[in-house]
């Protein structure tokens, strides 16, 4: 995290209640490719992990990276970094986050409502719901699952997509990559981010997909919180692989701006760009 961070509380061993675990990984192996399997199949989308009682509330949250103070069931409170696997919602409106955590080095549960506050990588403290609804642009759930009395031809909240969502689902693998990339050296420079920004542009331009001011606010927010691990950033990669050669070239050519935007030429950069050209097999086609 960009300021000075202090975990606390975690002397003890943690509630056994932050310990649950639904099998979230087993559901999601493939959890980049989800929002195409609900497509296919709506009715994921309605029960997931084989329960109806649970539902998932976003679907791109995978990544994105902050501290809590948390009070677990006992009343033990504690301070730690976690990054965000899934948000869900049980049958009656009680939220959960699906996390790993960084002190314990292990995926933890926590209740959403007994989150005490968020401390965003800035070292500025939000309260929960106020950070998901403004800063990560969740449009949360109503309370029920269905809606019965809707209004002829009104949306439900749940229908309007938020800013960015679509470009995300776009570029997400390889705006996960130039991240990692980015961060190699500890920081996200904002020549960096308008450089992973220029190449989301571009996966959405070819499909036909304008960028709002909007939209770059929200990638801004999203990109600034995104800490991938090695798991995650192993699978983009894999999924990179299989893209056409053209989107493969026009990764690489960001991830080459990338490196270079700062005008440092960092070891530990440099490695990882050769890395990824090396995987993508496309170092032929770039220019020497």
């Amino acid at each position: 995290m960009a300021h000075t961070f202090a975990a606390a509380g975690l002397d003890t061993e943690d509630d056994e209640e932050l310990l649950l675990d639904i099998d979230l990984d087993e559901f999601y192996e493939d959890e980049i490719d989800l929002y195409e399997e609900e497509k296919k199949s709506p009715s994921r989308k309605s029960g997931i992990f084989g329960r109806e009682d649970i539902k998932r509330i976003d679907e791109d949250l995978w990544g994105v990276t902050f501290a809590i103070e948390y009070k677990d069931s006992k009343g033990a409170s504690s301070r730690r970094r976690i990054t965000l696997h899934h948000l869900y919602e049980v049958d009656g409106g009680r939220r959960y986050l699906y996390c790993l955590c960084h002190e314990r080095k292990a995926k933890r549960t926590f209740r959403f409502d007994r989150v005490q506050t968020i401390i965003d990588l800035d070292g500025v403290v939000h309260q929960p719901e106020t950070f998901f609804a403004e800063e990560l642009r969740v449009v949360w759930p109503q309370r029920s699952f269905t809606t019965t009395h809707s209004a002829p031809g009104s949306a439900t909240t749940n229908s309007v997509e938020k800013p960015g969502a679509a470009h995300r689902r776009i570029a997400r693998d390889g705006l996960r990559v130039l991240a990692a990339l980015a961060r190699t050296d500890g920081f996200l420079h904002p020549e960096e981010i308008e450089v992973i920004l220029q190449y989301i542009g571009r996966k959405a331009e070819a499909v036909g997909l304008e960028m709002s001011e909007d939209d770059r606010g929200a990638l801004v927010s999203h990109l600034r919180r995104q800490f991938p691990n090695v798991h995650v950033l192993e699978k983009c990669v894999k999924k990179l692989e299989l893209e056409p050669v053209v989107d493969q070239k026009l990764l690489l050519r960001h991830a080459i701006t990338l490196v270079n935007v700062d005008g440092v030429q960092d070891e530990n950069e440099f490695n990882v760009l050769l890395d990824l050209q090396q995987r993508l097999e496309t170092t032929k086609l770039l220019p020497t």
